[in-house]
């Protein structure tokens, strides 16, 4: 399966199981340390790569095109290190996707849209969601 397609499958899996609320689109950055702070224990790290970029990737502050103040900017084939933190959130168009807290190797740590990554080693990469509702 490819990575989009899993993307894919993984956002609609979660709307039809009535995991997401439109109504709480932006996770704050508190309610993002707090749940990073429980999940250490599972901490690890996997290197994504950017592609199919026109121009740039933005880095932000916040998982928010509006509100994410931009800390950096990634171009194709750039590698960053990704530890497992992910939201939804709305992007231009104002559809919802996936946004992965992200450390470049200028050692910047921000958001950016997993659109637009993909991992380095994908071949017989399977990673499988928890949740704190088990």
């Amino acid at each position: 399966m490819k990575f989009l397609d899993a993307e894919s499958f993984l956002t609609g899996l979660i709307m039809k199981q009535d995991w997401y609320d439109p109504d709480a689109v932006f996770v704050s950055e508190e309610s993002v340390e707090e749940s990073s702070e429980e999940a250490d224990a599972d901490v690890f790290e996997i290197e994504l790569v950017t592609s199919g970029l026109n121009s740039s990737l933005l880095v932000r502050s916040d998982p928010s095109i509006d509100k994410g103040e931009v800390l950096g900017r990634l171009y194709n084939d750039d590698i960053v290190i990704w530890t497992g933190q992910m939201v939804f959130a709305e992007v231009n168009d104002g559809s919802i996707e996936p946004w992965v807290k992200i450390r470049t190797s200028e050692e910047i740590e921000g958001w950016s849209r997993l659109y637009y990554l993909h991992p380095a080693q994908y071949e017989n990469l399977k990673l499988e969601i928890k949740t704190g509702m088990e």
